[in-house]
């Protein structure tokens, strides 16, 4: 195998450890709403220990804090999900080192890190 074929192997290896956009955006969600419902339970006792001090009965048909803390945090947890994605391929050397030897600019360092890659490339093939 040429070292471009190797890089391709490793590039493909590591998208397979990625989750898809799907995955990482619901589960970013899930936990937002988790966090924001919990937030929004914090806010809501002290209008709790009022309406009880007071004597008022509270309006049962407005949503409230828990679902304002719900959706915020659903809103935000599936952004950053998306986000730490994107992060997990552009924090690839594999792709940047294929990149620039396709380019045909490697320096010391970039070929320091190639044998680096391939290194660990052929442990995993379990020739070294």
């Amino acid at each position: 195998m040429t070292p471009e074929e190797m890089l391709m192997l490793a590039i493909q290896r590591e998208g397979a450890a990625t989750p898809d956009l799907g995955t990482a955006v619901a589960g970013g969600a899930a936990l937002g709403t988790i966090g924001g419902m919990m937030a929004g339970n914090v806010a809501r006792q002290p209008g709790r220990l009022l309406n009880a001090a007071v004597g008022r009965k509270p309006n049962r048909m407005r949503p409230g804090e828990r679902f304002a803390g719900g959706l915020l945090g659903a809103i935000l947890g599936g952004s950053l999900g998306a986000g730490t994605r994107q992060m997990m391929i552009n924090d690839s050397p594999a792709a940047a080192l294929l990149a620039k030897s396709q380019a045909g600019g490697l320096d010391f360092t970039d070929q320091a890190l190639l044998e680096k890659v391939l290194r660990e490339e052929y442990a995993n093939m379990g020739i070294a």
